[in-house]
């Protein structure tokens, strides 16, 4: 009982660095750590696999809910951090395209 507990623990700790180190992903640290996350992601996946099959589902029942609320934690910043990547892509693409339309236009007047 006490290993599940232990390994119960070790899972929320995972999931609490990763979704800690989402937040704080950012255009300067992305390289070095995306795949730290990543990795720690895939460690918390393979941990919980051992838990499901191997706990007791009483115990697995009770701290369930935690982890289902860290999960959607990591969800909800991983989708927020997508969307803020996707909207300066497309606001850098934005910003090309009207570069190439004044340069276009600059052809034009000569």
């Amino acid at each position: 009982m006490m290993n599940y507990l232990n390994d119960i623990e070790t899972l929320k700790f995972l999931m609490k660095g990763v979704h800690e180190d989402l937040v704080h992903l950012n255009y300067d640290n992305f390289d070095e750590n995306f795949s730290l996350i990543l990795n720690k992601a895939k460690k918390a996946k393979r941990l919980r696999e051992i838990i499901v099959k191997n706990c007791p589902p009483d115990l697995l029942e009770k701290k369930e809910k935690e982890l289902l609320f860290l999960t959607k934690q990591i969800k909800i910043t991983y989708d927020n951090l997508v969307k803020k990547y996707q909207d300066e892509s497309a606001s850098t693409l934005n910003d090309l395209k009207v570069l190439v339309n004044s340069k276009k236009i600059a052809t034009y007047n000569r």
